[in-house]
């Protein structure tokens, strides 16, 4: 068998020869072929790959929008499919920060989403720069709504060192007919904070009784005696 090829820029001719014996017989074999470019390749396969990738993104990046804007910042953590587009969150989440010192501001970011998402948005985004404070913006917003007296912001779960200050010379003592309706909120905040206070100084007045050296009675909780006079608010 022998064969060469001859190519150029463009072009290609291949001759291939053959002689032998099979089965007795003589065989002679010759094949040519010849080639020429016609032109560019023609194939869009890289290009049809690399549109379905890019418009995967897009999906995603309209995805990762929507969960932003709705503070879903679960989407976010690790592992997730919006890992990768965190900044999206955090850039929202640092654009609201400023307006949410102010109580209106806090209400107006905090109203459709709930404010427990709106802080999970905010921890998941403690690792950026900068990084928003929840705990820092929340005082700021608390601390103004006292100032002006905005008793039902105090009720909305974020002013709770701020409720157990207040609460007790305002609400403890009255009935609902009494009681001026703009603390309510702040009330029955403080009421379920209370019997929150409650439930965990019974469970620690039990474990101290069960002790036979420690079998006196207990001294009268203040907790208690709290949350007595709050029970007998109403709706609260």
């Amino acid at each position: 068998m022998r064969g060469e090829t001859t190519t150029t820029p463009t072009t290609f001719d291949t001759r291939m020869s053959m002689k032998g014996t099979k089965k007795g017989s003589d065989v002679d074999m010759t094949m040519t072929s010849v080639g020429k470019r016609l032109g560019a390749c023609t194939d869009q396969s890289e290009q049809a790959i690399a549109g379905m990738k890019a418009q995967g993104q897009a999906e995603l990046a309209k995805v990762c929008g929507e969960a932003a804007d709705k503070f879903q910042y679960t989407m976010f953590g690790q592992g997730m499919a919006c890992e990768g587009n965190r900044k999206v969150l955090c850039d929202k989440v640092s654009g609201l920060a400023p307006g949410m010192m102010k109580p209106a501001g806090f209400r107006a970011a905090v109203d459709k989403p709930g404010i427990d998402s709106v802080r999970g948005s905010f921890d998941a985004c403690a690792s950026s720069s900068p990084r928003p404070d929840f705990t820092a913006i929340a005082k700021a917003a608390c601390g103004e709504a006292v100032v002006a007296r905005d008793w039902s912001f105090l009720g909305i779960g974020a002013c709770d060192a701020e409720v157990m200050q207040q609460a007790p010379s305002k609400c403890v003592g009255r009935d609902y007919y009494t009681v001026d309706k703009s603390l309510v909120p702040m009330c029955n905040r403080y009421a379920m904070l209370s019997r929150g206070a409650m439930s965990n100084a019974n469970a620690a007045q039990g474990a101290q009784t069960a002790q036979p050296a420690q079998a006196e009675a207990q001294k009268p909780d203040a907790v208690k005696q709290g949350l007595d006079a709050v029970r007998k608010l109403l709706p609260f």
